[in-house]
């Protein structure tokens, strides 16, 4: 009997993955061009007689205005968006401030996924906002499979089989937000394919005059355990562990 026919015997409870954005491989650090910290220098002047030399008799000091200094981690994708701290909480998330900012990633596919069933998408974010009103965020999740050696990755454009939903704010600052289920429909990602790029996308921004902030994409997945024919070829150099219990489920 097969591997998988062991495998679907067992009702394995769903395995989740969750990324945070600052762990996306579409960001780069960048000069700061905003929202640093900007520095001064005082210059003291001493003997008032040497102010002669600068037109000056009154003022024994000057300010000398300084320029922003440092770097940012930032989205290579649509509106640069960049990883800053949440409204003072000591933790970062990626401001989205206009429709189409996104930002990508790619990883590789988890070596125990079950393909035969459906994977979940879900965006975490939150916001300053302190009301709902008619507040909404609409985020769009977009995807490329990829085979590794044959593949070229370009910017994922493949929709969800069922698009997440907009979502209104909880009317609490800073609560952490969880989308609505996206799906990528079952057999979707055939053997062969090794890896996932994702395009993470506020789409549609509604009444919002709150900063609002990606956290991060969640993945969720069924797991096929046990070995099959196809994992014996991939995977000639690392053997599975024997598992009794498994192997005599029939």
């Amino acid at each position: 009997m097969s591997g998988y026919s062991r495998d679907r015997n067992i009702l394995w409870k769903r395995k989740e993955i969750y990324i945070p954005v600052e762990r996306f491989s579409g960001l780069q650090l960048q000069a700061i061009v905003s929202g640093g910290q900007t520095y001064t220098a005082l210059l003291q002047i001493s003997p008032d007689s040497a102010l002669a030399q600068l037109g000056k008799t009154t003022t024994t000091s000057y300010t000398i205005p300084g320029r922003t200094f440092g770097i940012n981690l930032a989205s290579l994708g649509t509106g640069a968006r960049i990883v800053r701290e949440i409204e003072a909480l000591a933790m970062t998330g990626m401001l989205m401030t206009t429709d189409g900012d996104d930002v990508q990633h790619v990883m590789m596919l988890p070596s125990d996924l079950d393909r035969n069933h459906t994977m979940g998408v879900r965006v975490h974010w939150t916001s300053a906002a302190a009301a709902v009103g008619s507040r909404t965020l609409l985020w769009r999740v977009r995807f490329l499979p990829v085979t590794a050696g044959t593949t070229a990755l370009i910017l994922p454009a493949t929709a969800l089989d069922t698009a997440i939903a907009a979502q209104a704010p909880a009317g609490t600052s800073s609560v952490i937000e969880r989308t609505g289920r996206g799906i990528i429909n079952a057999s979707t990602l055939a053997a062969a394919r090794t890896h996932i790029a994702w395009r993470v996308e506020a789409q549609t921004i509604t009444s919002f005059t709150e900063n609002k902030y990606l956290l991060g994409l969640e993945i969720d997945y069924v797991p096929r355990m046990t070995q099959t024919r196809y994992d014996q070829e991939r995977l000639v150099d690392a053997p599975p562990v024997q598992n009794n219990f498994l192997d005599n489920v029939s």
